[in-house]
């Protein structure tokens, strides 16, 4: 995000905007001009600038060309090398550079501050590329003097990391480069890590001598964009990513004052272009406090987290030092593993304006307390964000006035049994909220729709919640969680939303929880049978950021009139494969259903139902995964809602009525019609919900609430704060109930009741499940929280079972299941 930039000096502003003019505002620019020199404002002309044209009656005036000098740096080409040619492009033209030391020198001109510069560097097996920018951001640098250096704008800087990164922005564009910064920098948030650092480790091993170059191909971009070649090469070499190398490399984008960093940083995982990333990996967020301490929170929710100092280091890096030990035990098999935080590093590669990207370090160190002959070993994970000022791309006058009803997540405890029983908070669905009047609100069709015996059930009571709009946050309050949720992307129909979520009842007082969804507005959409019929995709389906090489993924679903169907997938790891299933709409309501048979052979396959399958001579049979989908909102040929996925893995004999071992997972998506009777117009909404966009200027007060019928009572949230210790908490509690006086942190009797708004710390533990199929992104679910460190993710090994099965979110189980699909 820039920050802290050089701007125009007055003479060189006019000259500028004199420049730039459109002819139609010409008089009034020269009216400026003569205004200027009326006050005595000298306007130099850089060397080599044309003069300014004389306007005939009659005539338009002719726009000079805006000449800078440009000097960048040049890193990563083969031992011994020298570029042999520099060439810089500003829209459709060139200019020739020229070398010097290390770096280049290009004198280059424009008329138009919009057009797109890059640079490109030739050597001996290396073509690198650095996308500088506009024109008017170079200008943005000058300083006045028309010249621009790598210190006053880092991507003038041309390595193996620029190349990648230009590389993957032009693949995420589907092969076409960005036409202004914004759309660079939207870009950037579709690249993924795994495939950034392993362009970059090619780029670089190749130009090094380390990784040799293939015949027929003269440099390692040419190779990296043969996409079946550097596939098979991927697939085929014991080649590491080594995302080490972004912090060994002199391209990147020191900070100069730790004043840079956002108060709210918000670091988000890859997400795909153009589609709401819902279906994102947990971000973080880096909150500054006001003792100029920083809190870093995450999607797990990890007890006893401790806040950090922040320093800047003499190469414009950001430590985050632990203020206190961060120290956490995983259990595996019968032994333990202890994870030990030194700290952590973020460097940051590229300074956009809204969206930077980042990579951090976190430097663990392994011990075995149980196995004291195995030696520590360092355990250092990399990782690459998309940076924001939370704050800054926050959607304003998003949040709803009552009465009204969106569908949001659901955060709540759940209970984790290994090593011992306790709970951890965490998302455990995602549930249509009514936004009563008077800062009240009851959660409404809330629960699983499938049983534990695999059929269709009714929904559960709702759960009473307080809700206020502060600005661009909305602000709830159930009966375990205090929350609070940013809108940062989309529409007002469906947009993403960051939520950070404190623990307030026992058992979870204190954990918090950081987490990607989405919010989704609420209409009665009428569907039926004839509607649900057709071809459709899933959202899921679009859902991974950009990959390179392409993972070629396909998904569709064919319902047919009769109420059978194929579940149809295609992709370049998993190949093509077809599962039969049945559907059915009740209620407006979509339930497909998966069905799994084992047959005297030994053998298991996927049939059209358990009756045919016992006809047909099966021994054991079950349904396998039952999908069930509520439709809230038509936006075009797209339905968005509330997915339910229920899996389990269990085959029964013939007549078998019992309960299984479901895992649930609930979300938000879409179902995109892809062809058939879904595409012909539906009939009229019925009840439309036309949300009114609010700006609260007045708080107002999360009121406690009895509703007719209901055990449970909305409760105010206090904010407390031990004089002692300073330790700050959170308590939900009745009107009526007294205000602790005894400590929870230290024990002393020194506790007091804040007059400001309640504190959100992350504390927090619990993997947050997500949804992409590629290696680098598996999804964790919260079984695995049960003993595990946030930062210590080994990757679970694919799966190559039948049932593409998920494990859930919200019924933590201590066994591993299969790795689960996309979908």
């Amino acid at each position: 995000m820039s920050r802290n930039r050089k701007w125009l000096a007055a003479t060189a502003a006019v000259v500028m905007v004199a420049a730039f003019a459109a002819p139609v505002f010409h008089k009034a620019i020269q009216a400026a001009l003569a205004r200027a020199a009326s006050v005595r404002v000298a306007l130099q002309a850089a060397p080599g600038d044309p003069a300014e044209p004389i306007e005939a009656r009659g005539s338009q005036p002719k726009r000079p060309p805006v000449s800078l000098t440009i000097a960048g740096e040049i890193s990563g080409l083969a031992p011994g090398a020298a570029p042999e040619s520099i060439l810089v492009r500003v829209g459709n033209r060139s200019f020739a550079g020229q070398i010097q030391g290390g770096g280049y020198v290009a004198t280059v001109d424009a008329l138009d501050p919009a057009e797109m510069v890059d640079v490109e560097v030739l050597s001996q097996r290396v073509r690198y590329r650095s996308v500088v920018g506009s024109f008017g951001k170079l200008i943005a640098h000058t300083g006045g003097d028309r010249r621009v250096d790598a210190v006053e704008l880092p991507t003038l800087r041309v390595s193996p990391w620029s190349s990648a990164l230009a590389f993957l922005v032009r693949t995420a564009l589907k092969g076409r480069d960005a036409v202004s910064d914004q759309e660079f920098e939207r870009a950037t948030r579709a690249v993924s890590g795994a495939d950034l650092f392993t362009a970059n480790n090619l780029l670089a091993g190749v130009a090094s001598g380390a990784a040799a170059l293939p015949g027929g191909y003269t440099d390692g971009q040419q190779f990296l964009q043969d996409e079946n070649a550097y596939r098979n090469w991927i697939g085929s070499v014991s080649w590491p990513a080594n995302p080490e190398l972004a912090f060994a490399q002199a391209d990147y984008a020191p900070l100069r004052d730790l004043s840079e960093l956002p108060s709210q940083m918000l670091l988000m995982a890859p997400v795909q272009l153009d589609n709401v990333p819902v279906f994102s990996s947990a971000p973080q967020l880096l909150l500054a406090n006001t003792d100029g301490s920083y809190s870093l929170h995450d999607g797990q929710a990890e007890p006893g987290r401790p806040n950090y100092d922040a320093q800047l280091d003499a190469s414009g890096e950001v430590v985050l030092l632990p203020k206190s030990p961060r120290v956490i035990d995983r259990y595996e098999g019968i032994g333990r593993t202890r994870m030990t935080l030194a700290r952590i590093v973020l460097r940051r590669m590229f300074d956009g304006d809204r969206h930077d990207l980042w990579v951090t370090r976190e430097e663990w160190t392994r011990s075995f307390p149980d196995d004291p002959s195995r030696e520590p070993q360092a355990y250092h994970p990399v990782s690459l964000w998309s940076v924001s000022d939370l704050h800054a791309i926050a959607r304003a006058n998003t949040w709803i006035a009552a009465p009204s009803r969106r569908a949001l997540p659901w955060v709540c405890a759940i209970p984790v049994n290994i090593p011992t029983h306790h709970e951890l908070l965490g998302e455990c669905g995602f549930v249509q909220h009514r936004f009563d009047p008077g800062g009240s609100g009851v959660t409404e069709d809330h629960g699983n729709k499938v049983g534990a015996n695999m059929q269709p059930q009714p929904a559960g009571a709702g759960s009473d919640f307080g809700w206020i709009v502060e600005r661009t946050q909305l602000l709830m309050q159930t009966p375990q969680v205090s929350l609070r949720y940013w809108s940062i992307d989309g529409e007002d129909y469906a947009d993403t939303v960051i939520y950070l979520a404190t623990g307030t009842s026992s058992g979870v007082l204190g954990q918090t929880v950081v987490g990607v969804s989405g919010s989704l507005a609420v209409d009665s959409v009428p569907y039926t049978a004839a509607q649900a019929q057709g071809t459709w995709t899933l959202g899921t389906a679009f859902a991974q950021a950009a990959a390179y090489p392409n993972l070629h993924y396909t998904l569709e679903i064919q319902r047919n009139a009769d109420g059978s169907g194929e579940y149809r997938d295609d992709s370049v790891e998993s190949g093509a494969y077809t599962i039969l299933m049945r559907w059915q709409v009740a209620s407006e309501r979509l339930y497909e259903t998966q069905t799994r048979a084992r047959f005297p052979s030994g053998g298991t396959r996927f049939v059209s139902d358990c009756a045919s399958a016992f006809a047909d001579g099966a021994q054991a049979c079950a349904p396998t995964r039952i999908r069930y989908f509520r439709p809230l909102k038509r936006v075009g040929d797209r339905l968005y809602g509330i997915e339910e996925l229920h899996t389990q893995f269990e085959l029964k004999p013939p007549g078998y009525t019992g309960n299984y071992e479901v895992y649930v997972n609930v979300r938000p998506t879409f179902q995109q019609c892809l062809g058939g009777s879904c595409l012909a117009p539906p009939p009229a909404l019925r009840l439309p919900a036309n949300p009114t966009a609010v700006e609260s200027a007045v708080k107002i007060p999360i009121l406690a609430v009895v509703r007719p019928g209901k055990t449970r009572t909305a409760m105010p949230i206090y904010a407390f704060q031990c004089s002692a210790c300073g330790h700050s908490f959170d308590r939900l509690q009745k009107l009526s109930d007294a205000d602790p006086s005894v400590c929870p942190s230290c024990g002393a009797e020194a506790v007091s009741r804040q007059l400001t708004a309640p504190q959100f710390r992350l504390a927090g533990g619990g993997w947050y499940e997500t949804d992409f199929k590629k290696d680098g992104d598996k999804k964790r679910n919260l079984a695995d929280a049960a003993g595990s460190s946030g930062s210590d993710k080994p990757k679970p090994a694919e799966s190559k079972t039948e049932t593409k099965a998920e494990p859930a979110k919200s019924e933590p189980k201590p066994a591993a299941k299969p790795a689960a699909s996309s979908d």
